[in-house]
């Protein structure tokens, strides 16, 4: 699936990126090369609900 794919290359390169909101934004420079919990989250259960569905 497409989706599938763009959301795991989407949540690693979020990777590149120091955060700048929320509660990671206090890790500033820390957070760098760490993905987006919320961005991987997506990524699994869209993996997940294709899995299931087909």
């Amino acid at each position: 699936m497409e989706a599938v794919e763009a959301a795991s290359r989407a949540a690693a390169d979020t990777a590149q990126l120091t955060p700048a909101r929320g509660r990671a934004a206090r890790m500033g420079a820390l957070g760098y090369g760490h993905p987006d919990a919320g961005a991987v989250s997506l990524a699994l259960i869209l993996t997940a609900a294709g899995e299931t569905l087909g």
